[in-house]
């Protein structure tokens, strides 16, 4: 019963509610000594602490169930649960990995997160990890590593008739595939995943999603539609109180904003950037400070502020451990070397 809520209250994106039940099933695991209950209530509390922003708490969370899951002994979980603990506890470890500035690890996690759906022997986990694995490759700017999850996401849901898991799919592989001579078709197959997602009452998430279409308006050109679409995003973020992808939503809206050009167009671009900066800079998401620390620099850069540039983005990318080879840290390292 407490599961089931602390489930239905994470899908409608009413967190506190979501962490409050999985608090509660924490409590009841722990005096009843049962790894099991433990493993799906870790999870439960994890889950929506990385919608929230709190991406060193949900992995902390992840973690726990990870050591704890037992491939042989649990793996009848996925059956209980209606999914696979140990799948999803990998995903969101994935997700808080990359936010917290460990492309590499997220993406070996992920990338384990699938292998373990595909023991579980379970096709809703599964669809789950293929799902997200497009996902992780989307936040590490991999378009074709994107293009391929997805299609292996679709072609699996299809078969199993997963349509939550096809919308998503379709969501990733419309944006890989958003060029020049499919925009229109690449948008509207965008808009109708993210339709049918709203009408079946679920939010999480659906930020970063708002965030994706965005993206895709404003490489057709449509800024005044990206722009609303972000609004939108930032106010359903802050409806939900859910703002894991807040600062990439503000980047996103400074960069926009930047392409009418203008004194007050940069101006409020450069507002949105140092808002987007203290946003990641307070939830520890440091993938998220180097992308917008690149944005900033750049921007401070074009107004002859060189050092000042240099300053900024130099710290955010030597905290760097791993990740070398993606497009962001080599963006940040291409404007440092310029800076110099």
């Amino acid at each position: 019963m407490v599961w089931g809520l602390a489930v239905f209250y994470h899908a409608r994106n009413e967190l506190e509610k979501a962490i409050e039940m999985g608090r509660s099933l924490v409590d009841v695991a722990e005096r009843a000594r049962d790894p099991a209950l433990l493993i799906a209530a870790s999870i439960s509390v994890g889950c929506p602490q990385l919608w929230q922003g709190e991406f060193a708490a949900c992995l902390e969370w992840m973690e726990r169930a990870i050591a704890l899951y037992d491939s042989e002994q649990h793996r009848g979980l996925a059956y209980v649960y209606g999914e696979s603990p140990g799948v999803a506890a990998r995903v969101y470890a994935a997700m808080a990995l990359w936010h917290l500035g460990f492309p590499d690890r997220a993406l070996r996690m992920i990338e384990n997160a699938v292998a373990v759906a595909e023991d579980a022997v379970h096709p809703f986990s599964r669809a789950y990890a293929l799902c997200f694995n497009a996902a992780i490759h989307h936040m590490r700017r991999e378009r074709a590593a994107v293009r391929h999850a997805a299609d292996a996401a679709i072609a699996f849901a299809e078969a199993q008739h997963l349509a939550f898991w096809l919308d998503i799919g379709r969501f990733h592989r419309a944006w890989a595939l958003a060029e020049p001579e499919t925009g229109p078709a690449a948008l509207e197959a965008m808009e109708s995943a993210v339709a049918r997602l709203a009408s079946n009452g679920t939010e999480v998430g659906a930020p970063s999603m708002l965030e994706i279409f965005a993206d895709a308006y404003g490489a057709f050109g449509r800024i005044d539609d990206a722009l609303r679409t972000i609004d939108n995003a930032l106010a359903l973020a802050d409806l939900r109180q859910c703002p894991f992808w807040n600062a990439e939503l503000l980047r996103s809206k400074g960069e926009l904003l930047l392409r009418r050009d203008g004194a007050k167009a940069r101006g409020d671009a450069e507002e949105l950037f140092r808002r987007a900066l203290a946003t990641a800079r307070g939830q520890e998401a440091r993938s998220f400070e180097l992308r917008t620390a690149v944005s900033l620099a750049r921007l401070l850069r074009q107004q002859g502020r060189t050092a000042d540039a240099r300053a900024l983005l130099a710290p955010a990318y030597a905290w760097f451990t791993e990740g070398h080879d993606t497009a962001d840290l080599r963006d940040a390292r291409s404007l440092l070397d310029e800076l110099s």
